[in-house]
């Protein structure tokens, strides 16, 4: 069961990070200090190993990126983002299959994750929940995990008020996938402090437009954009439900958000509260509309801002608070990870 075998591993070498952050060897060049991050560096070897054997034939969009890539080496163009036809049309070019499409995805993905985490506090915290909840999915969700990677570095960014340089991140994001401007125009909403008559006046529109079925007046006006929206509103109106893992997603989230609540008084940080309001906004969000079309896609990706808010609640915490919280949440990933990602373990994951 390699699923369970990496997990595994990526846990202790977290652990190892974790104990040897302040003792790793630094190495100057110039003006600059660099540390040897070994065991951070070698979670990411491990999980580009990974990547690099799995089937890539294997997961729930796996069919219709690998049609999409045949028909672009024939020379079509699909009607995805820009940036993802262009990235087909590179690995093309160079002659590469399918599987060597999906490692350049890869290439590209976990290494710009790892330099965004890596800067963080319980990185190695961060990298757990990442394997856990987000890894596997990212095999075949190709468009939408590489707009993540993409909208994390622009979070960075506008957390550290370098705000072209985020604006360029949040361009590339779009690029890949069109759902990335919910995220950063609702960052953008939550950096002003909100009320408690704020939220809920919001949760009653949110109640209004749910009740009155207004939501499927909105999905056909977008469908007079963009066809597939009529084709989202035909399954809304033969009864689809939210999926289980966006169910365990909720759930998180909703727990991350006491979790801060309980221990804001010692946050002094300014993106926590952002962070806070962010996740207040996804929450109404899912518990108001679980049938919106990109709604699986938005809580999903919506996963790497609920670790950050955990590991910077956990920061704060003393010793033994965090440690037994560490573990209860390492163990609370486990079990959403088995529930969300289970029947990777029993299927061919990494079979030819």
């Amino acid at each position: 069961m390699p699923y369970i075998i990496i997990f595994s591993c990526v846990f202790i070498l977290g652990v190892f990070d974790y104990i040897s952050f302040n003792q790793y060897p630094i190495i100057v060049l110039g003006k600059h200090r660099y540390r040897i991050d070994f065991f951070y560096w070698l979670i990411l070897a491990l999980l580009l190993l990974a990547a690099w054997f799995r089937n890539p034939y294997w997961g729930p969009d796996s069919i219709n990126y690998s049609g999409a890539y045949a028909a672009a080496a024939r020379g079509n163009i699909s009607s995805y983002e820009y940036g993802y036809i262009l990235l087909q049309k590179l690995c093309v070019m160079f002659q590469l299959d399918y599987q060597g499409f999906t490692r350049v995805i890869a290439i590209l993905m976990y290494p710009l994750l790892f330099l965004a985490y890596g800067k963080r506090n319980e990185r190695s915290l961060l990298i757990l929940s990442y394997v856990a909840m987000n890894y596997f999915d990212s095999f075949a969700i190709h468009r939408n995990y590489i707009a993540c990677t993409f909208m994390l570095l622009a979070y960075d960014s506008y957390i550290e008020k370098k705000y072209k340089t985020a604006c360029i991140f949040v361009i590339v994001a779009c690029l890949f996938h069109n759902t990335t401007f919910i995220y950063i125009f609702l960052l953008l909403m939550s950096r002003k402090e909100r009320g408690k008559k704020y939220w809920v006046s919001l949760v009653i529109i949110a109640a209004i437009i749910y009740i009155s079925d207004i939501y499927r007046i909105i999905f056909y006006l977008l469908g007079l954009i963009n066809g597939r929206y009529l084709a989202y509103l035909a399954g809304l109106m033969d009864g689809a439900v939210p999926s289980r893992g966006s169910t365990i997603y909720t759930i998180l989230l909703l727990l991350a958000l006491i979790l801060s609540v309980l221990y804001q008084s010692r946050i002094d940080n300014s993106e926590c509260r952002i962070l806070q309001n962010f996740l207040c906004y996804i929450a109404v969000f899912t518990i108001f509309f679980p049938w919106f079309p990109n709604y699986s896609r938005v809580i999903r990706v919506s996963f790497v801002l609920i670790a950050i808010l955990v590991s910077e609640t956990i920061h704060v915490m003393k010793q033994t608070n965090r440690r037994i919280t560490v573990f209860m949440y390492s163990l609370i990933l486990f079990v959403a990870m088995y529930f969300n990602q289970g029947f990777f373990l029993m299927e061919g994951m990494f079979s030819k």
